[in-house]
């Protein structure tokens, strides 16, 4: 998910990106329990999500997600796994509160919901 670049500067992504805001749940696989806890996208792909996160979650994490798009009749369920992680400061510098951008690549997401993505990706993107 990370951003590739050629010595040109060209973004060399894989997939086209989405800065959207949309809902997410997730959770951490290895955790019996699955508590899911409530977050928002920075932006999608078909080939993973960056999420705003309210704390560190180690690189190498595999997470259960669901993804609410709106004007979806049913959620995007999947796994992926994250990839990178980075600290941002939100707010005043008087009260700063510091949230994490979290880069997750998906591993196990079908193809119809693959699809669904891209097709929000370019719908959103005209």
């Amino acid at each position: 998910m990370e951003q590739n670049k050629d010595f040109n500067g060209d973004d060399r992504r894989k997939f086209v990106r989405l800065n959207a805001s949309v809902d997410v749940q997730y959770a951490v696989l290895e955790n019996q329990s699955l508590r899911k806890k409530k977050v928002l996208s920075k932006n999608i792909s078909a080939g993973g999500i960056c999420i705003i996160a309210y704390e560190e979650i180690p690189l190498g994490t595999e997470l259960a997600l669901t993804i609410y798009f709106p004007n979806e009749s049913s959620p995007i369920l999947c796994k992926g796994k994250v990839v990178w992680s980075r600290p941002f400061q939100v707010g005043e510098e008087q009260k700063p509160q510091f949230d994490v951008g979290v880069g997750i690549e998906f591993f196990d997401i079908n193809e119809k919901d693959k699809s669904k993505i891209d097709q929000s990706v370019f719908k959103y993107k005209k």
